[in-house]
This record gives structure tokens, C-alpha cells and sequence, in this order.
């Protein structure tokens, strides 16, 4: 029987791992690996109830994302169970599948050290893949291997933080710290060739936030602005690509720039139509045709690569911009769980670092401000690979923390983490029914 056991909690982990390597280079197979843990988490459940996990460590950390996931269910529930929103609602239940896995069964911090570093191989890797599409292909506006230009910026967003963190580690030996410095640069490079502005952006605020925390006096701190002012002022001089793309930002005749201020713009006209309660997950395109709000500016500036054509009218996919898409969708209440869900990661991941200078936390803190940073001019869940691999990132650092405190060590009760699978169940089964009676 304890043989069984072994290789139950073997095959569950070399799963999980499997997700971790596989992921960014085919969403379909690191689905289907992840997915394969969390049913033999399910058995394992069944035949042995050994997970330990401490709900009065953890409530505070998961009562946020709880509250978010539930409230979005609720809001399915008002609209009357419409296959589209719940259709949706599947697919983000599926995208946190390994936030879930990850949390109950990793059981040591060596199989923790292996599925960051399997992720990040797998972010090298995309890196090295458009730095020769960049040189090779002449590709100016490069991709990952299996993603688009802007979830790969997505995902640069997180690798980031990873990188820069570990290079101010002074528990890292000197040679790996070469090795960090190394993909560091690569990271940044590629994010140069990825060509996405906001992002650009976003690394500067993340260099000046790291530089800013560590450094302790002003001259030091002031000598180093000084210097990131210059060779940014340098490149956007001497390099004719970053000159162009930094001058569109404040084109008024700009498609882009004045593109997403129209799209914005009339998915809030849309959220003050149905404040309340929102027009329902996944509803924004149908709901902006059919309350005609479209304005004449939004057709004129419309992107033809991103829009949707619904009844031979064209209309924006989302409002790129994640408060605007949360009000219009969920109402008011929508908005309000966003900001409370990341607000809570924010809150606890900067104490955890002020607190105990822990470095994975203060990672996940710039991470989760790369989140919402984006999602001032894009739709993050447009994206549920970026937000999967982002969850799997702060479920990591959560198993982390709760390993290093022995003490906290509970078996969960079998009845809860049942319930939790029952739920997932439901949801999935609904998608089925709904398709076939509610619509």
C-alpha cells in the first residue's frame, strides 16, 4: 500500500512539474498535465486525507481570491445562467486549476526550486526563440513560441521581477548570480524587441522600485536616477524604433493611442447603463451592439487586427483596460473585488518583505503590480495563460512560506477539499447543461 503512495505522490508532482515545462510552449499539453495532477490529488484525497494545510495560515492570503471567484459566480447566477458567461467562468476556473494542485500537494521546497526553474526555462527559452526572430526574420515586434505578442509581454512581466530579485539575493553564490545577471539581460533585450510600450514602462517602474528599496542614501539613489534618466534618454536619441513608438504615445492622431482612450471611453458608458449588476461575464460585445453605445470615434480608430464582427457591425473585443471591463461586466460590485483581491496580495506580499526581507515575497509584489500596471491599458483575462502562470507563481510562494512553519502543519479535512472538487465539478457540468437548456 505504501508503494502505491509513492507513486501516487510521485506521479501527481512529475505532473505538476511536466505543466511547469510544457506550458509556454503548448497551453493544450500543460492543461492536460496539470489536469492530471488535480485528479490524482483527488485520489489521493480519497484513499489517504494526508494534505496538510492550515486554513487559519492561509485564510487571509485566499479569502480575497475566494470572494473574487465567488462573486463572479454570483453575478452568473443574477443573469440568469447565460452559456457564454458560464462558458467564461469554466475557463477561469480551469486557468487556477494549478493555483489549487500546487497548493495542496507540493510538499517540500526542493520540488519547489524545480518548477520555478522549469518556468523560467521555459521563459528563456521564448526569449532566445524572438531574439532570433527579431535578428533572423526581421520580426520587429516579436512573440513567443506559442503566444501572441502581447501575452508574451505578458509573461516578460513576470519573468522580470523573478530575475531582478535575484540578482539583489545576497544568499546567491557569485557564480549563479553571474548566471541571473545573464538572463536578466536577455529578459530586458527581449523585452525591447517585443515592442509593447506599456511594458516598457512598467521595467522602468520595476528597476526604480527594486533600486529604491535597497538603496539606502539619497546621494546613492539620486547618482543612480541620474543614470537610468541618461541611457533611456540615450536610446529613445540614438534608436529610431524606440523614437517612434515613444512619440505615438502622445499622437493624438495615433490609431493606437486614440484607439484604446474611444474603446475605454465607451465601455464605461456601458458600466453607467447597468451599474448594478453589470451586463454579465463575457457579454461586452454583444452588450455594447445591442445598448449602442459604440461611438462614431471607436468605429474611425478601430484596430482591424483585434476587432470582432458581430451582425456586420464591428465592435472591440474588450474596453483594454481590466476596471472598465469589471464594472461594465460584474457592476460596481466588480470593480470593487478586483481592487480587493491584488490589493490583498499587495498588502501581504510587501509586510511579508518588509517585515522579514523575504525576497520571493517582494518578487510576487512586483509581479502583481505588473498585473494591474497592464491592465490600465489592456484586458489581463483576454490573456488566461499570463493569469494562469501568475497564479501558479504566487501559489509557489505560498506552499513556501507555509513549509517554512512547521508548526502550522494541519491535515486538511477531507470534507472541505471534496467540496472544493464537487464545486469544480458543478461548474463544468453546468457549462454542459447550460448550453443545452438555459440558451
Amino acid at each position: 500500500m505504501m508503494d502505491f503512495y509513492r507513486i501516487l505522490d510521485n506521479s501527481i508532482i512529475f505532473s505538476i512539474l511536466i505543466y511547469c515545462v510544457t506550458f509556454l510552449f503548448s497551453e493544450t499539453i500543460g492543461y492536460t498535465f496539470i489536469r492530471i495532477a488535480f485528479i490524482l490529488g483527488f485520489i489521493k484525497i480519497l484513499i489517504y486525507n494526508d494534505i496538510y494545510f492550515n486554513w487559519d495560515f492561509f485564510k487571509k492570503y485566499l479569502k480575497p481570491i475566494i470572494i473574487f471567484w465567488g462573486v463572479i459566480f454570483l453575478s452568473i447566477i443574477i443573469h440568469g445562467f447565460e452559456y457564454i458567461s458560464i462558458s467564461q467562468y469554466e475557463r477561469l476556473i480551469k486557468a487556477i486549476i494549478p493555483f489549487i494542485t500546487i497548493l495542496f500537494f507540493v510538499s517540500n521546497k526542493k520540488q519547489i526550486y524545480w518548477m520555478i526553474f522549469l518556468l523560467l526555462l521555459g521563459m528563456t527559452i521564448n526569449d532566445v526563440y524572438a531574439i532570433y526572430d527579431y535578428f533572423i526574420n526581421y520580426n520587429y515586434r516579436t512573440n513567443g513560441i506559442d503566444m501572441g505578442t502581447l501575452y508574451f509581454a505578458g509573461i516578460l512581466l513576470l519573468q522580470l521581477p523573478i530575475l531582478l530579485i535575484s540578482v539583489i539575493n545576497k544568499n546567491i553564490t557569485c557564480c549563479k548570480k553571474f548566471v541571473v545577471w545573464f538572463l536578466l539581460l536577455i529578459t530586458l533585450f527581449t523585452l525591447y524587441t517585443n515592442g509593447s510600450r506599456m511594458p516598457w514602462l512598467i521595467t522602468i517602474i520595476d528597476i526604480l522600485v527594486v533600486l529604491f528599496l535597497y538603496i539606502k542614501t539619497l546621494r546613492t539613489k539620486l547618482f543612480i536616477f541620474i543614470g537610468v534618466f541618461i541611457c533611456l534618454f540615450s536610446m529613445y536619441s540614438f534608436n529610431s524604433n524606440i523614437n517612434t513608438k515613444i512619440n505615438t504615445l502622445f499622437d493624438i492622431n495615433n490609431i493606437s493611442t486614440r484607439g484604446h482612450y474611444f474603446y475605454l471611453r465607451d465601455g464605461f458608458n456601458l458600466f453607467l447603463n447597468n451599474k448594478i449588476t453589470g451586463v454579465g461575464l463575457d457579454n461586452f460585445k454583444n452588450a455594447m451592439i445591442e445598448s449602442n453605445v459604440i461611438s462614431k470615434e471607436s468605429l474611425e480608430n478601430l484596430k482591424q487586427d483585434l476587432h470582432s464582427k458581430i451582425n456586420e457591425q464591428y465592435v472591440m473585443p474588450h474596453a483594454h483596460n481590466d476596471i472598465v471591463m469589471f464594472l461594465s461586466e460584474i457592476g460596481i460590485l466588480g470593480a470593487n473585488i478586483y481592487i480587493y483581491m491584488f490589493g490583498s496580495i499587495l498588502i501581504y506580499t510587501f509586510k511579508n518583505w518588509y517585515i522579514n526581507k523575504d525576497f520571493w515575497g517582494l518578487a510576487i509584489f512586483l509581479m502583481t503590480i505588473n498585473i494591474l500596471l497592464r491592465g490600465l491599458s489592456d484586458y489581463n483575462i483576454a490573456n488566461l495563460g499570463v493569469i494562469s502562470v501568475y497564479f501558479s507563481l504566487f501559489s509557489l510562494y505560498l506552499r513556501y512560506i507555509y513549509i517554512q512553519k512547521p508548526l502550522n502543519r494541519k491535515i486538511l479535512n477531507k470534507k472541505n477539499i471534496l467540496l472544493l472538487y464537487s464545486i469544480i465539478l458543478f461548474i463544468i457540468l453546468l457549462r454542459i447543461i447550460s448550453k443545452h437548456l438555459f440558451n
